[in-house]
């Protein structure tokens, strides 16, 4: 999933403290991007942080598969292929 809090001054600890208890675990590969190994559907997800965000943010969830390339670190790598 991804996001963008556009108020300055957001609080992000809100939003990060929702989706850690979303999942058994994660990475965030990118600043605003979080990598969710979760059961949950992409709609849970996208309902329960909402309720966090002010309606001006943004937040895009989806489900990965195992079609990808990018660069990114070993670690990061080695979390997502052993979740896909």
């Amino acid at each position: 999933m991804t996001y963008g809090l556009n108020k300055q001054g957001k609080n992000y600890a809100d939003l990060f403290t929702t989706l850690e208890h979303l999942c058994t675990s994660y990475i965030r590969p990118l600043k605003s991007v979080w990598m969710l190994d979760t059961e949950k559907s992409v709609d849970e997800v996208s309902a329960v942080a909402l309720k966090v965000m002010d309606t001006d943010d943004t937040l895009f969830v989806t489900r990965l598969v195992n079609d990808k390339s990018g660069w990114l670190s070993k670690a990061h790598w080695d979390w997502l292929n052993s979740r896909l």
